[in-house]
């Protein structure tokens, strides 16, 4: 039996959520993909929320910034309501480097998960009395969004990775296992938390730090 055994976990759609929903699956979890929260079922155990695609981009889309919020609350408030009847569940948000602050021209993406971390802060404390456990979790830089960073800002593919202490682009295996661990009963002392899975990225400084080891 995997480590997810006989857990229910939605994940909703946006960047990431193929490989997450692979992970959960992978660690025997019965995971279904939903867009909305309207109508999710009684007893989940795991939610965890993508971030819309339009937060992958620079850009300073005032609307963006809105529903990218809009939506972690609405989906907090319907998991809450799912998980707090058994006093159990994680709530999972996904987030993104922009939102530990200084990428200049990341502006909705950087202002949408810096207010979806101290949302889940928030509701941490909130949640803890009915057994919820919220936390975020950061992706790094992968090979995809550093074709966009290196595009945006007009750098090399090499300088980007030559500025990740750990030396390599993140993969979608470093991220599932961050995911798993936050889900899974291992993580039952820890809410409120702000994970990051970038190699060291944001330890050595913001975006543009970009210099050789």
């Amino acid at each position: 039996m995997g480590a997810l055994s006989g857990k229910r976990a939605v994940v909703t759609e946006g960047a990431y959520a193929a490989d997450l929903v692979a992970a959960l699956r992978a660690h025997d979890a019965d995971v279904a993909r939903l867009q909305a929260p309207d109508g999710l079922d009684e007893g989940i155990d795991i939610v965890v929320t993508c971030p819309s695609l339009a937060t992958q981009h620079p850009g300073g889309d005032f609307d963006t910034i809105l529903a990218s919020v809009a939506a972690a609350e609405r989906w907090t408030t319907a998991a809450t309501r799912s998980m707090s009847a058994r006093n159990s569940g994680a709530i999972v948000h996904v987030t993104g480097l922009s939102g530990l602050g200084g990428w200049p021209g990341w502006q909705a993406s950087g202002a949408a998960f810096a207010a979806i971390h101290n949302l889940v802060r928030s509701h941490a404390v909130s949640l803890a009395p009915q057994g919820v456990r919220i936390n975020a979790l950061v992706p790094g830089v992968d090979a995809k969004m550093a074709r966009t960073i290196a595009e945006a800002e007009g750098v090399a593919l090499d300088t980007l990775r030559a500025r990740i202490p750990l030396g390599r682009f993140m993969d979608a295996q470093a991220l599932a296992n961050a995911l798993v661990y936050l889900v899974h009963d291992s993580a039952s002392y820890v809410t409120g938390e702000v994970l990051a899975v970038d190699g060291g990225w944001d330890m050595w400084g913001r975006l543009y730090a970009v210099a050789p080891k």
